[in-house]
């Protein structure tokens, strides 16, 4: 049984909080400089978005806050960028980068990013083992590859490899700063080489789906791309029926548009449906 209790006066116990905003402040910069010391002490590697891109001096340099409290200088040369078109794109972006030097008065420190890439490129190759499945950074996103940061280490993936379906155009489905789970298909630590496929770590509609499409059946799909070669008809995520040709009656066709296809061809070795667009849905 729940009882009433009368609120006395001696009950409301006032938490009173003597810290000024400068003793919050204080403590704030205190922590960053600990992690700025820390990593030149201890030679780590500090990850952190790069802010901008400042002149210093006439020169141009890359610019990482800690805490926003603390300013990251690092000069072009110890950027891994040719120029300052390619350190611009960075902006935004997450950078692995060493303390360098430290100027605690002027509340600035040096810093090099192809240091700090260098480091972790090779904690990453120790690491990776061919089939390992691992996360993968998009730094870049281009119509029909796209560019990722696997621990360091830039890797091209091209659409083929993105998944088991047509995908017109890469820009339109990821973006940069995403992340994705890639598999190692192919490793040589020697040669330093690294092929990775997005495809290989999604479970594959193959061969399963040839039981639901089979030659000379027709089925209903949408319009996902069209190449010089033909035009690719979604069936279902991650099945695609390339079609050459269209049905005259149906006439021109885009992304987008839901049609039925005749099937013409399965082949199970390359996973590939073949058909023909024979009508508007």
């Amino acid at each position: 049984m729940m009882t009433t209790k009368v609120l006395q006066e001696t009950d409301v116990t006032l938490k009173v909080v003597h810290e000024s905003d400068e003793d919050v402040r204080e403590q704030q910069l205190k922590e960053a400089w600990e992690k700025v010391y820390g990593a030149r002490q201890n030679n780590s590697v500090l990850i952190n978005p790069l802010s901008g891109i400042e002149q210093v001096q006439g020169k141009t340099v890359g610019v990482v806050m800690i805490d926003n409290l603390i300013k990251g200088i690092i000069p072009l040369e110890h950027s891994g960028c040719e120029n300052a078109r390619q350190l611009s794109r960075l902006i935004g972006q997450d950078v692995y980068f060493k303390v360098t030097a430290l100027d605690r008065e002027s509340r600035q420190f040096a810093a090099s990013i192809q240091a700090g890439v260098e480091h972790v490129q090779g904690l990453t190759w120790d690491q990776l083992q061919e089939g390992m499945k691992v996360e993968a950074r998009i730094t870049d996103v281009y119509m029909k590859r796209m560019v990722l940061d696997i621990g360091a280490i830039p890797v091209t993936l091209p659409a083929e490899e993105v998944s088991h379906g047509w995908i017109d155009d890469l820009r339109g489905e990821f973006k940069r700063g995403e992340r994705i789970q890639v598999r190692v298909t192919e490793l040589d630590k020697e040669e330093k080489k690294l092929t990775v496929s997005r495809k290989a770590a999604l479970p594959s509609p193959w061969p399963d789906c040839m039981q639901r499409y089979v030659e000379g059946g027709i089925y209903p799909g949408t319009v996902s791309g069209k190449e010089e070669y033909g035009t690719f008809v979604n069936l279902e995520p991650g099945v695609d029926c390339l079609a050459p040709h269209t049905h005259p009656r149906v006439g021109t066709v885009g992304k987008g548009d839901n049609v039925f296809v005749r099937v013409r061809h399965v082949d199970p070795m390359k996973q590939r449906i073949s058909g023909r667009i024979v009508r508007r849905l």
